[in-house]
């Protein structure tokens, strides 16, 4: 059977093709043939029969075999010329043993040609074979009367006038058909659909393969070997596409899209189009559809509907006919559509206002979902039920006349009414609008907007009853109270304007605030205004009003806005002015009495700060010269007396920095640090500085801090430590059985910050109720018999309460007088959140690398400390055969420039091994044993060793061993040995100016600089300084800052201008007993090169001088560092008493090199665990020794490892490391100042 095509396009656009049986005119063709074909064979098996001619007969049923399978062919749309020749074939050799002669034989040939002509004449319908097959025709029909057969020609004469029929017919239905054709193509390519010729044969035959290998399930098939619908769709051939498929696919030219699919170009998104059509074909369907995704040849997206069908035959599945409607635009309007349907839907879900819609009638026919909370019951409800029946009887009426009036097409006015949706239900109030609509026809209803307004009727009403209390209330006011419109224009005036202003309040309506207030006052109000009609709460404001009289009163106002319940705007202002003239003057008054209650504080605070520059003046001189006696031949009395004399400097020191702190609070100048340190050191420190003197009273000293607590915090230290020390200290003192609890524990978190509550709690004596109240004030205690039996100045816990009161916290006290005390206080603190840390220090250009060779790490670690500090680097060794192979390799960088042996007596095999061959003479050696020993020094200058110093070693005497070793000449080494007496015989002599306006200072100063063995020039101004320094040439000048004439300030300034232009510096150091951080500031932004604190030591002295007497003015001097431990603080600490501090300092010295070998040893390993635990404890034991420096530095290393950031503390040791070793030699200096030992 033949089919054709039938395409239909929807109204939506859609196509739909299918095939049905062929009513056209190449069905007509089909039949005609068929007939003619069978009429040929009836009339030639007639003919044959009546004349019995068996060829004949054989030969009329070949031909009409042949054209009855051209026409099947045909009608199969597979024309198969090997079927027809394997036809024709049988035809012959059925009559080949009947054909008789040539001529006849001749005739087979013709027929034969007729059937092959037939054949192709069908397959290709061009009617000019016509003509030839009738030649041949009437060529044979001769040869066959030649032959004899008189009946064949006969009978083929009737063939060839039937065929002549049949040709006539076939020409005009061929011109149908080509006609037919032409459409049919004009049809397809200028559809306004995509529409694709496509052949799917191939994956027929591809499925049959599948099916032979044994595939029953295809669907699992695919599954398993998804590629496999990447292969199908390179099976697929198109073999036309029309111009809507080129629009589609944004394509230049049919031949861009025609042939077959390049897998490599498939998207994942249209392989399940593919697939659809593969399981299609599987199932033997000859139609498909599915939604298609793809890209376009640009590469933008593109969605469609595919459809595809063709002829119900094997051999159909090659033209079929695919149709794909692109749905891109219509995704997105349909996405749009759904999105405005879920807008509005959300918007009437949720909008406030009921939305509704009314037939004629009056019937709702539709009611928003706000109905719900308006009325009280649900959309559904009210749905169907008569709008009017819902109303108060006494507005319909009213709201029945209101849509009367209304013509189509416009809407009414707003108009309230009540409605109910029950009988009993309460009424509740409503405006609307309505808009009549009814004959619209895609409305057909009235649609009505009701906003419900109960509530606002309600305020109304309220406000109307206000309103009528206000003025009630404002005509009986003695406040002037006013009501103005927004822009400040009184509207209402209270009586009280009579008394107030001495006005009429008919003559204030209309007026502005502005117009009664002075002119300095105008920009005020207008501010205040603006911030009243900006905001919702009450603004107030101090200002001056003009009487009429032209006398001015202070009032004080508060306005407010009230705004429209409905639109928020401000409907007017409400002004409420009260005369407050009478309390100006007094707060006037007392103004006047604070600031001269400040003034006093402020002069009382100038006063201790002036007299604690006096004190500290004759305090350096007593203390200058108890050392200058120290170091002289003493019995053991006067070294007993002098030493005493020094505790009691020291105690007195303590007293005016107490002294001083409380001056800085009252004076408001105290500043709190705010460093990263641990708390739990901090009470630790506190705990084992004063464990000594509880465990002398025979007292327990315990501590409990809960777990929550945190260590590592930001805050000040020191002040918190001053805080403890005071409690902790004063509760020893008042104790004498029992035992002490300091306690922490959170009080509150607050993001960054914690609050902690600390308590100290003791057994003592107590505090009576009646002297509670004045323990925390200023040189109070609580009696006298308790000042006398435990002494103390009472300061103590004044500035304690003030230092917590800084840090946001507060103190208080608990006790029962004979039962013991408990102290509370609370502080804030921040949490740690992150910490920078300083980069590793690296050599600077032209500082000194020098060798320490020591087997004693501490000896190390002490000369390390010394060298560092006369800005040398060192390089420690503890085997003398590692130090010479750093040097002879040269692979660790440049070689030492000299080397300091830490060798004693007897151990010359430690020079030895280090002074081969010329190495002495390139590198400078230096002994520094422990202690001399006659004939030592000879036999190290046998050895080449250059200088020979016992230990301990003073920067500056280093330095200068240092330097003369290295100017030392090949010549000299082995001939001469720098010793201290060497130095001293050649050490250059400087020239000081000393600037003091006490004489006594000045004697001391100039003592001290000589027993050094400089020269020092004195002066008593700096007028007479600025004078000596443009005569004569000094080295240092020793500045002091107050002073008579020209301070020390002005006396810098007049010597840096002088040095303007010009390579002259001359070091200026601050030589001041003012002792706060502020003066040492100001001192060196005055251009002054370094600050001493009187009182001094000799040592800080010369540390100082000697170090700027080599002053580079290219070089940035660095600020002299302050003592390693602050003496003074320490003392403080534990009272004054020197002896306990340096029991202290021993048990440190006894613990030290454990704690530092430990530490040494975990930082090289890179253990976190062992660096934070042995840095607490030796941050702690730094705590305790007031070695604030060291301490600070621990601190950070000990964070550093808490917080597991390893990568800068190989950095922060270093730093470490330079702290402890600067801090060896003092310590050393105070136990040996105490007749101690250092070495034991």
């Amino acid at each position: 059977m033949t089919y054709e095509a039938a395409a239909h396009i929807s109204d939506e656009g859609d196509v739909s093709v299918h095939f049905r049986p062929s009513t056209s005119t190449e069905l007509a063709f089909v039949r005609l043939l068929a007939a003619a074909a069978i009429a040929a064979v009836v009339s030639s098996a007639t003919l044959a029969t009546l004349t019995g001619d068996i060829a004949f007969a054989g030969l009329a049923i070949a031909t009409g075999l042949a054209a009855l399978a051209a026409a099947w062919q045909v009608q199969r749309d597979r024309p198969h010329a090997p079927a027809l020749a394997a036809i024709l074939a049988a035809g012959l050799l059925i009559t080949a043993p009947a054909t008789e002669g040539p001529l006849l034989g001749i005739a087979l040939a013709g027929l034969a040609a007729y059937s092959g002509i037939s054949w192709l004449f069908v397959r290709r319908y061009r009617v000019g074979y016509i003509a030839w097959l009738g030649v041949v025709w009437l060529v044979q029909i001769p040869l066959a009367q030649a032959a004899g057969a008189t009946v064949t020609a006969g009978a083929m004469t009737v063939q060839v006038l039937v065929f002549a029929g049949v040709a006539a017919s076939a020409t005009r239905i061929t011109e149908t058909m080509d006609l037919a054709a032409a459409d049919h193509r004009l049809l397809f390519h200028r559809a306004p659909v995509s529409l694709w010729r496509q052949d799917f044969s191939r994956i027929a035959v591809w499925l049959d393969e599948l099916r032979a290998a044994g595939v029953t399930d295809l669907d699992s098939h695919l599954e398993r070997h998804p590629e496999l619908i990447d292969y199908s769709a390179s099976l697929i051939e198109v073999v036309d596409v029309n111009d809507a498929a080129l629009r589609m696919m944004r394509a230049s030219s049919r031949e861009q899209l025609l042939g077959h699919l390049d897998p490599a170009t498939v998207v994942p998104a249209a392989r399940p189009s593919f697939a659809a059509t593969v399981r299609a074909v599987w199932k033997g369907e000859y139609s498909a559809q599915c939604e298609v995704s793809g890209a376009r040849l640009d590469g933008t997206p593109m969605q469609g509907y595919l459809k595809w069908s063709c002829p119900p035959s094997r051999e159909g599945l090659a033209r079929a006919v695919v149709s794909i409607t692109d749905l891109s635009n219509v995704e997105e309007v349909r996405r749009r559509l759904d999105k405005t349907q879920r807008q509005s839907d959300a918007m009437l879900q949720n909008v406030s206002d009921v939305i509704w819609t009314m037939g004629r009638t009056g019937e709702i026919t539709w009611i928003s979902p706000s109905v719900e909370d308006a009325l009280g019951v649900p959309a559904e409800e009210v749905i169907g039920t008569n709008a009017v029946n819902l109303m108060h009887p006494d507005d319909i009426g009213r709201v029945l006349e209101a849509a009367n009036d209304t013509a189509p097409g416009e809407s009414t006015l707003s108009i309230e009414h009540r409605s109910r949706a029950t009988a009993t239900g309460p009424w509740v109030e409503f405006e609307s609008r309505a808009t009549n609509l009814v004959d619209d026809p895609a409305v057909g209803a009235w649609v009505l907007t009701s906003r419900e307004i109960t509530e606002r009727k309600r305020t109304e009403r309220e406000l109307r009853k206000n309103e009528e209390r206000y003025r009630l209330l404002a005509e009986n006011a003695s406040d002037l109270i006013v009501r103005a419109d927004p822009s400040g224009v009184w509207r209402y005036v209270s009586p009280s304007a009579r008394t107030l202003l001495g006005r009429e309040p008919s003559e204030l309506v209309g007026s502005r605030i502005q117009d009664l207030a002075p002119a300095e006052s105008i920009e005020d109000l207008a501010d205040h205004f603006r911030a009243v009609l900006a905001g919702d709460g009450v603004q107030e404001i101090v200002h001056q009003l003009y009487r009429k009289d032209g006398s001015a009163i202070w009032v004080e106002s508060a306005s407010r806005p009230i705004r429209d319940p409905e639109t928020s705007e401000v409907r007017e202002i409400q002004i409420a002015a009260r005369d407050i003239t009478l309390r100006r003057e007094a707060e006037e008054e007392v103004r006047k009495a604070m600031e001269a209650a400040e003034a006093a504080t402020a002069a009382k605070s100038q006063f201790l700060a002036n007299m604690s520059h006096e004190i500290r003046t004759p305090m350096n001189a007593i203390l200058g010269m108890t050392e200058l006696a120290l170091g002289t031949d003493l019995s053991s009395e006067q070294y007993e007396y002098l030493e005493t004399t020094r505790r009691s400097v020291d105690g007195l020191v303590s007293l005016v920095n107490d002294i001083l702190d409380l001056s800085k609070i009252e004076a408001g100048k105290m500043e709190l640090e705010a460093v990263l340190f641990s708390l739990r050191d901090t009470i630790g420190d506190t705990l084992r500085t004063m464990g000594v003197r509880a465990a002398e009273k025979g007292l327990s000293l315990e501590q409990s801090i809960a777990e929550d607590v945190p260590d590592a915090v930001i805050g000040d230290p020191g002040r918190m430590r001053q805080v403890l020390f005071n409690l902790v200290g004063n509760a020893i003192k008042f104790t004498n059985v029992g035992q002490i609890v300091v306690a922490a524990r959170v009080e509150a978190l607050d993001g960054g910050g914690v609050t902690l509550h600390f308590s100290v709690e003791d057994t003592g004596i107590g505090i009576p109720e009646d002297k509670r109240d004045h323990i925390f004030d200023a040189f109070a205690q609580a009696d006298g018999s308790i000042t006398r039996k435990h002494g103390g100045t009472g300061l103590g816990l004044a500035i304690s309460k003030q230092i917590v009161e800084l840090m946001d916290g507060r103190m208080w006290l608990e006790s029962q007088s004979g039962h013991g005390s408990t102290f509370h206080f609370t502080a804030k603190l921040n949490l740690l959140l992150a910490r920078d840390v300083a980069s590793r220090d690296r050599r600077e250009e032209g500082q000194m690398l020098v060798a320490v060779l020591s087997k004693d790490a501490s000896v190390r670690r002490n000369l390390a400390a010394v060298l560092r500090a006369t800005r040398a680097l060192p390089l420690a060794f503890d085997d003398p055969q590692a130090l010479v192979s750093d040097i002879e390799s040269g692979i660790n960088g440049p070689v030492p420039d000299a080397v300091v042996v830490a060798c004693e007596s007897g151990e010359e095999e430690l020079c030895r091994a280090i002074l081969t061959d010329d190495l002495a003479i390139e590198i400078p050696v230096i002994v520094a044993p422990a202690m001399g020993v006659r004939g030592d020094a000879a036999k190290f200058r046998a050895l080449g060793v250059r200088g020979y110093i016992p230990r301990p070693l003073a920067p500056a005497e280093l330095g200068d061993v240092l330097r003369a070793a290295a100017n030392m000449s090949a010549d000299q080494v082995g001939e001469e040995m720098i010793t201290r007496h060497w130095l001293r015989e050649r050490r250059p002599t400087l020239t000081i100016l000393v600037v003091d306006d006490s004489p006594t200072n000045r004697m001391l100063a100039v003592r001290l600089l000589e027993k050094r063995g400089h020269n020092a020039v004195a002066v008593s101004d700096g007028r007479e300084a600025v004078d000596a320094v443009l005569q004569d040439d000094f080295d240092v000048v020793l500045m002091d800052v107050q002073m008579p004439v020209l301070d020390g300030i002005g006396a810098t300034a007049e010597i840096r201008k002088d040095e303007e232009g010009t390579d002259r510096h001359l070091p200026i150091v601050a030589l001041t007993a003012h002792a706060m951080e502020s003066d040492r500031k100001r001192c060196l932004a005055a251009g002054m090169d370094a600050y001493i604190s009187k009182p001094f030591v000799a040592d800080e002295l010369y540390a100082t001088i000697e170090q700027l007497a080599d002053f580079d003015p290219d070089r940035k001097l660095a600020i002299v560092k302050p003592p390693a431990i602050d003496v003074a603080t320490a003392l403080d600490r534990v009272e004054g008493e020197r002896s306990f501090y340096v029991e202290i300092i021993s048990i440190f010295l006894e613990e030290y090199p454990a704690t530092y070998e430990g530490l040494s040893e975990a930082v090289s390993s890179g253990d976190i665990d062992r660096i934070a635990a042995y840095s607490h404890k030796l941050a702690g034991n730094l705590g305790t020794i007031a070695a604030e420096a060291a301490f600070e530095v621990a601190q950070k290393l000990k964070d550093l490892a808490r917080v597991g950031n390893l990568e800068p503390i190989p950095g922060v040791w270093d730093s470490l490391r330079e702290e402890l070793e600067r801090l060896e030699p003092e310590l050393e200096d105070v136990v040996a100042s105490a007749g101690a030992s250092l070495v034991e």
